[in-house]
């Protein structure tokens, strides 16, 4: 009995150790994200608004945890129609260089819960075919739902 508490606690020490890895490199692969991406924006209009550049050398050269602080207390939480209202529209417009560098050609259209009928999101690549299929069809079958709506009603799609 003794040797199988023994490895028990073995066992126990050893995924205790892997889990305090894992998380220790999901923190160092979201700092890495997040310096890539500020690094790509930081020369929009948002990313010198917000001093992107600032923000990048805090979490390349500050202590560990202050590039967070920072962050929070230098870039505010946008609701979709306060951004669009401020930044997005003038990308929809074709402006170059707003909130991602280059202009941005794709928008995801979104049904939204909010004042807003249609939401338009921005996307720097289109969506992968997986995820267009079922949007054109949904798509292509609401246009045929409200052109035809007696014809549809007695098919289910």
């Amino acid at each position: 009995m003794a040797l199988v508490g023994s490895l028990l606690k073995k066992g126990i020490h050893i995924s205790n150790i892997v889990a305090n890895r894992r998380k220790a490199s999901l923190h160092i692969q979201q700092k890495k994200t997040l310096a890539k991406l500020l690094a790509k924006a930081r020369y929009t209009e948002f990313g010198e608004k917000y001093n992107f550049d600032e923000l990048l050398s805090s979490i390349l050269f500050s202590e560990k945890g202050a590039y967070y602080e920072l962050y929070k207390k230098t870039v505010p939480v946008y609701d979709y129609n306060k951004i669009f209202n401020e930044w997005w529209h003038r990308s929809l417009e074709g402006e170059k260089d707003i909130c991602w560098p280059g202009q941005i050609k794709y928008y995801a259209l979104s049904s939204g819960t909010s004042e807003a009928a249609t939401k338009h999101i921005p996307l720097q690549k289109p969506c992968p075919g997986r995820s267009r299929k079922p949007a054109f069809a949904r798509s292509f079958r609401s246009d045929i739902i409200r052109t035809f709506p007696m014809i549809c009603m007695k098919k289910a799609f």
